[in-house]
């Protein structure tokens, strides 16, 4: 089986899209995006992998048997992921009032996704299900 020759300028290109993400990832490392910081950077990262995976190891020219491998591979990741944080959000967490440990509320899950409103601020309702959540006002 004869392999795929790839030319030179798709690994030029591939090269020069790798040094412009390292450079984005620099710069937007020095921008404040609050918790989304940590998003923006797995994202870049996670694009310049596929990249790496796809033109240098030469994945996007294989067999479909080695492309089954890679996304089974990506899939048992994902459950690895999944079931972690499912994990994490299922212990025990202390209480604010200094109390015995308790499971997490979906007001504690939510304080992670929206911050607490200062006031004047117009705070939207997050509805989950039937359960409504008002963010707390600041001062």
């Amino acid at each position: 089986m004869a392999e795929h020759i790839i030319p030179k300028r798709t690994y030029i290109a591939t090269w020069a899209t790798l040094l412009a993400m390292t450079l984005i990832t620099t710069l937007v490392a020095f921008v404040d995006l609050g918790r989304f910081n940590t998003v923006v950077a797995l994202t870049i990262a996670t694009f310049k992998a596929t990249l790496v995976v796809l033109f240098f190891m030469g994945a996007k020219y294989t067999p479909r048997l080695t492309r089954v491998a890679i996304i089974t591979g990506l899939f048992f990741l994902a459950l690895l992921l999944v079931f972690s944080m499912i994990d994490y959000v299922s212990r025990l967490w202390p209480a604010e009032d200094g109390g015995p440990l308790r499971c997490p509320r979906i007001s504690d899950l939510l304080r992670f996704l929206r911050p607490t409103c200062t006031a004047g601020q117009e705070c939207p309702r997050i509805k989950v299900g039937n359960w409504i959540y008002d963010p707390p006002h600041g001062e």
